[in-house]
């Protein structure tokens, strides 16, 4: 029988109580409510009182006498949510219905080992495990990163959100999902990023663009002098956009390239 005290942090003291074998702890702000607590546990057992005993009935009766919160399903508050996000300025329009249109499909129809549907577990009971699992599936389907990307974001996003308003105490499910989604997406996503044509393919492409857009006309791809040089302009992202691919310019090319600099021996 009896109580303890110790210092566990900056600001803070663990109380230990001690009968029978057992123990019960409780924290304190500062080293004189320490004292004064352990003080009053001696009062309190030497009047017969079961000090463990009590912390323990009261903090069962605290649990049962707190009403039970009643959270929606995944498929019911995550598109509600991001309207609001929408109206509130956060993202934007396109960007919602991207996110609704990605979460229809891969989110909430997704099947759990148990025969639930993701979207129909409620927003507190799901785990990063779940979450994995359906990351997972969209792999083995051969969608791109930008796919998983489209999931994940508004997972992360809402959660984040429902910790910082204190509706969820965490952590966050879909915080740390890198394991899921692994490296191969991020691999196939950089093969695919850029795509250059040859330096012989580049007058068909001037040919084709001026065709396209007869402002083009004006842009001469070799950098004469006095003449804009294609993809140092802006009018020349549009018309990469077009076409889909971008034209090497002249610092990819060795013969356009300046002098070497004077220390290269010493590098």
């Amino acid at each position: 029988m009896g109580a303890t005290y110790r210092k566990r942090g900056n600001r803070s003291w663990l109380v230990t109580v001690h009968h029978g074998g057992e123990r019960e702890f409780k924290t304190v702000r500062s080293e004189q409510d320490a004292r004064e607590l352990v003080r009053y546990i001696a009062k309190q057992e030497l009047s017969g009182i079961n000090v463990v005993e009590a912390i323990r009935q009261a903090r069962e009766t605290r649990a049962a006498g707190s009403p039970h919160r009643e959270y929606p399903r995944l498929r019911d508050a995550l598109p509600e949510w991001l309207e609001l996000q929408s109206r509130a300025g956060e993202i934007r329009a396109a960007t919602e219905h991207l996110y609704r249109s990605r979460l229809k499909c891969w989110c909430y129809p997704h099947p759990l080992p148990d025969g639930r549907l993701l979207g129909d577990v409620t927003v507190e009971a799901v785990t990063r495990e779940m979450l994995g699992s359906m990351i997972r599936r969209i792999r083995e389907a051969g969608r791109s990163l930008a796919i998983i990307e489209g999931v994940r974001n508004p997972l992360r996003s809402y959660y984040s959100d429902l910790i910082e308003t204190k509706v969820l105490a965490g952590p966050n499910p879909a915080a740390d999902l890198k394991h899921f989604v692994g490296k191969g997406a991020h691999r196939k996503a950089r093969r695919r990023s850029a795509i250059f044509f040859s330096q012989e393919e580049g007058p068909q492409l001037v040919a084709t663009g001026e065709g396209s857009v007869p402002a083009l006309a004006s842009l001469h791809p070799d950098g004469a002098p006095g003449r804009p040089t294609l993809g140092r302009v802006g009018g020349a992202a549009t018309w990469r956009h077009r076409l889909a691919a971008r034209l090497p310019d002249d610092r990819e090319d060795p013969q356009r390239q300046g002098p070497p600099p004077r220390n290269l021996q010493r590098r």
